[in-house]
């Protein structure tokens, strides 16, 4: 687990989840949120200021993508924080709006008015604010190189991470047969009729029924004008940046900027400003998959710079599923901020994974458990958390003083 945490205070003085532990039975386990001040609970000590504008707490849980644990795992947290904490108020999103408590659905804009009208209407600088966002994620991977994430040039808030000459995008190999297009039947792509377009053969039956004129934003310019295609006409991947110079959506720079050599579908080195070299740095920025696509953590840095709060806790969940990562560290840079906590379940050029769809996430359900004190399990056919029976019993207070930290936790 990767976390930050302002450095002006302790961990135990930052946010604590006061955990009463079992008096005479276990089963009467309760869990608050309480505010260390001067080393004293929060509970036993109010300012005059805060007794006249009282602490509150307030949560919004997101949940972006179908598949995988996502949706149960925001289904557990929001039990947890409804049933066992006192918030002022939980905004939840989901993509399953059918599911028990769900506000609206996850669509970006959501999110952003989520955070930006929602949380700043009501949070004031005396109050704790609690984000838990469980979704798929794009970045840069160690070994894999880009993906789904979005790269940054000259002038770039992520600094330099990758140099051009490292940096690797991956496609597929030509005249390979691969799974183009997840069906589970191999597939074939190459350059058929030597006009540098790739042509698929969805079957892999030697019928070539469709040609891959795609463009995307690889540069991350915000055009889509970069494109795959066989520059040299000898079945070996090529990327062109900037390949639509006019924005006519056609092709018309054909200069190869990447070349897949071993066509092992990975291009290693690649010209992002056209300068005739690769040795240049580039940043990569990370986003997050909300219902209709992705939230760049850029957008999130802004939004969160809206909010008026005594401490803010973000915690990000993902998993490699699909194709798609997390990389859930990279948002750390970009959203570190005095009075913050973040927590992800992976560094920013990791994946983290999780299990089937019927459980919970690994990361989430270790760390839900300990604030909630109590497995759980998740009922895939009702939808529905359900305590285990006889009740098993989670108790992350390593320290013995009778709360649970976001740290411990």
């Amino acid at each position: 687990m990767h976390c930050y945490y302002s450095t002006d205070y302790s961990v135990k003085k930052i946010l604590n989840l006061r955990l009463h532990k079992e008096r005479k039975i276990k089963s009467r386990i309760a869990i608050t949120i309480s505010l260390l001040l001067l080393g004293a609970s929060f509970l036993s000590i109010v300012s005059t200021a805060q007794a006249q504008d009282p602490q509150q707490l307030w949560a919004l849980i997101i949940c972006g993508s179908i598949n995988s644990t996502f949706s149960n795992d925001t289904q557990y947290m929001y039990h947890v924080l409804h049933d066992h904490y006192s918030f002022a108020g939980i905004r939840y999103l989901d993509v399953y709006t059918s599911r028990p408590s769900v506000d609206a659905l996850s669509t970006k804009a959501n999110v952003r008015s989520a955070i930006t009208s929602w949380l700043d209407s009501r949070s004031t600088a005396n109050d704790i604010i609690f984000i838990f966002f469980s979704s798929h994620g794009g970045g840069y991977h160690t070994t894999n190189g880009l993906e789904s994430g979005r790269v940054e040039t000259a002038g770039s808030d992520e600094g330099n991470e990758q140099r051009e000459s490292t940096f690797t995008i991956s496609f597929y190999p030509l005249n390979t047969p691969v799974d183009f297009n997840g069906d589970g039947i191999n597939d074939r792509l190459r350059d058929i009729n030597y006009d540098r377009f790739i042509e698929i053969d969805y079957n892999d039956d030697g019928n070539y029924t469709a040609q891959l004129s795609t463009t995307f934003d690889i540069d991350g310019d915000g055009q889509n004008d970069d494109i795959f295609a066989d520059v040299g006409t000898h079945d070996r991947c090529n990327i062109l940046i900037n390949a639509d110079t006019n924005g006519d959506r056609q092709v018309d720079n054909w200069t190869s900027d990447g070349e897949d050599i071993d066509n092992d579908g990975n291009i290693v080195g690649v010209d992002f400003n056209g300068n005739g070299n690769t040795n240049d740095w580039v940043g990569v920025d990370e986003c997050m998959q909300v219902q209709d696509g992705w939230y760049w953590d850029d957008e999130l840095a802004s939004d969160l710079g809206t909010l008026s709060y005594a401490k803010l806790i973000f915690a990000r969940r993902g998993c490699l599923e699909e194709d798609l990562s997390c990389f859930n560290g990279g948002l750390i840079d970009d959203i570190s901020a005095s009075k913050r906590i973040i927590m992800t379940a992976a560094n920013e050029t990791s994946y983290s994974y999780g299990p089937a769809f019927g459980s919970y996430g690994f990361w989430s359900e270790a760390f839900i458990d300990a604030l909630h004190g109590q497995k759980t399990h998740y009922n895939k056919t009702t939808n529905n958390v359900v305590h285990e029976t006889p009740p098993v019993f989670v108790d992350a207070d390593e320290s013995n003083d009778n709360h649970v930290s976001m740290w411990e936790a």
